[in-house]
């Protein structure tokens, strides 16, 4: 083994190794196969404006269409 490797790598069991990688393995499987699913960056924006409602200050009107 190379000696640079050796003092790098040569202090901890294989064990140890394998299960760091295991897990690394693991979460980066679980973030790739089940991503973020509010985020989707090539969903178009509307371009359309959205209407909020009325206010909470606004007066109750029960039919906006008829004349008092």
């Amino acid at each position: 083994m190379h000696p640079v490797i050796a003092k790098t790598f040569g202090g901890l069991s294989k064990p140890y190794y394998f299960r760091q990688f295991f897990f690394g393995l693991l979460l980066f499987l679980a973030f790739t196969i089940f991503p973020n699913p509010t985020y989707y960056p090539n969903k178009p924006i509307d371009p359309r404006p959205v209407d909020p409602g009325p206010s909470p200050g606004d007066p109750v009107v029960d039919n906006p269409d008829s004349s008092s």
